[in-house]
């Protein structure tokens, strides 16, 4: 894994796009690199800057922001096999500031099938490591998961393979299917 952190106009994203098109020569086509920002405006310069060099971006190159990221790697694929709810729409709505305001209105979203932006990385979370107060059939349905694995064949390419979701998994991919971070 490598992180970047300087200042504005420093280069990062140059630098980074430039990391990837010499990351993206030296690995196997099969493997995934995901680069992950914190803003919609750094995914589309690391794009652009990539689409210039390739023509187009390859589809072993995941671009996106660290939201984006954890709702279409964790949340979209397994939220629903452990909770039951399958998110429709993820919602950017300005939140009430008081709490109890902000978490009825959150509350009415989910209602609808609706994710606010501001709760994805705890749905993630809980996708990883498990909400404090699973119940048991939530418990029984990650031991269950980890008896059965699901073949590495049968895994969508764009899910990411860490060692916690392989875990959560049962450790189904082969030895030589590495994990490339950057």
């Amino acid at each position: 894994m490598k992180i970047s952190i300087a200042g504005a106009g420093a280069g990062k994203t140059t630098t980074i796009a430039d990391t990837i098109v010499n990351l993206q020569s030296e690995m196997d086509s099969h493997l995934n690199i995901f680069c992950i920002t914190f803003t919609n405006n750094a995914v589309a310069c690391i794009e652009r800057k990539l689409k210039e060099h390739y023509g187009e971006l390859p589809n072993n190159i995941i671009v996106s922001t660290i939201h984006s990221f954890l709702y279409r790697e964790f949340i979209k694929p397994y939220y629903y096999l452990l909770y039951g709810k399958q998110y429709e729409q993820i919602s950017t709505a300005e939140l009430p500031q008081k709490d109890a305001y902000k978490n009825a209105t959150i509350k009415r979203l989910e209602d609808k099938n609706i994710l606010h932006q501001t709760v994805i990385p705890q749905r993630a979370k809980w996708v990883l490591v498990k909400k404090s107060d699973d119940r048991k059939s939530i418990k029984d349905k990650r031991e269950v998961a980890a008896m059965k694995p699901i073949p590495y064949r049968q895994i969508p390419t764009k899910v990411l393979r860490s060692k916690k979701v392989l875990s959560m998994l049962g450790n189904t991919l082969p030895a030589n299917m590495n994990c490339q971070f950057m």
